[in-house]
């Protein structure tokens, strides 16, 4: 018993230090990213950055973020990118795009009711995201 209670105490303490790769229910088999990658690590214990100042003067001190996550509405407009969970039953189509040096040449997996950025009727950034959850890719 006591053993058991030390490697049960000893896991929550190790349990307690590291991240783990979220989940998406819609994916279970995909990690976000992997428990070892960066964005699952914990920063509140690190140090400071030493070159801190200057990225915070080449970002800016005052508010300004834009983020495109979120839900809601602003200006009557979704706001956020929606993704879809496809998988590899989703027909596939092939797509030309405005900066296509910044996108992939290869067809992807977009289904009928698939969620765009602002909305379909959105006339500015229209992205969508697209998990396919037996690949484990994101397009």
């Amino acid at each position: 018993m006591k053993r058991l209670l030390l490697a049960a105490g000893l896991a929550l303490t190790l349990g307690a230090s590291t991240a783990h790769a979220l989940r998406l229910p819609a994916a279970p088999r995909c990690p976000i990213f992997p428990a070892t990658n960066a964005w699952n690590q914990r920063v509140d214990s690190l140090p400071v950055a030493a070159n801190s100042a200057q990225l915070i003067a080449s970002i800016g001190p005052t508010p300004g973020l834009h983020p495109d996550f979120g839900s809601g509405l602003y200006d009557g407009q979704p706001i956020g990118i929606p993704f879809d969970v496809v998988s590899k039953k989703t027909p596939r189509s092939r797509l030309s795009f405005d900066y296509a040096d910044e996108s992939d040449k290869v067809a992807y997996p977009i289904p009928k009711t698939v969620h765009i950025e602002g909305g379909r009727a959105s006339d500015g950034d229209r992205h969508a995201l697209l998990l396919d959850k037996d690949a484990c890719k994101l397009y």
